[in-house]
């Protein structure tokens, strides 16, 4: 009787760590590689053949919906505030011509100024440094107020900074 138990011990035993052993194997070549394989920092990574043009589709849809919102808004009131002495608050985005910059300015433009739409007496303006040839800058300026090194503002030129190479 007592060898009957033992060998039904080992026997509940072995299934046991049968059933261990299994759902480890189960969990470790099955359920986890295909759970990890689009985090990068795994060791179950696969990197996809077409990354770069879902990261491409996906920054063109966000720089059209950009562009839509800019356009579907009234932000002439940006404008008139230039003048304004009283403001708590000025927001300012400096940017510069950048090769291959796929509508990075007027993506940032667009959600600042949906951020800004809860603030009260603020102003809002785009410091282009780059000049004429970044035509993004020049795009915008249209919508929103834009300043590049030779705007015209408030009757005279405005300067660049002669130490402006230092201070970047």
């Amino acid at each position: 009787v007592q060898e009957v138990c033992k060998m039904r011990k080992g026997i509940i035993f072995l299934l046991f760590e049968f059933v261990y052993v299994s759902l480890w194997l189960v969990v470790i070549f099955i359920i986890m590689p295909r759970a990890c394989q689009d985090l990068s920092f795994s060791i179950y990574y696969k990197q996809h053949r077409d990354i770069y043009q879902n990261l491409a589709r996906a920054n063109d849809k966000r720089a059209d919906e950009a562009s839509t919102f800019l356009k579907t808004h009234n932000y002439k009131f940006l404008f008139d505030r230039m003048n304004i002495t009283k403001m708590k608050f000025c927001f300012t985005i400096i940017t510069a011509k950048r090769p291959k910059a796929p509508c990075y300015l007027t993506q940032t433009v667009a959600r600042l100024v949906n951020q800004l739409q809860h603030i009260r007496s603020y102003t809002f303006v785009v410091y282009n440094a780059g000049g004429f040839e970044h035509t993004e800058a020049i795009e915008l300026s249209k919508i929103v107020p834009v300043i590049t090194n030779t705007t015209k503002m408030n009757g005279a030129y405005s300067r660049s900074d002669r130490y402006q190479k230092e201070k970047v």
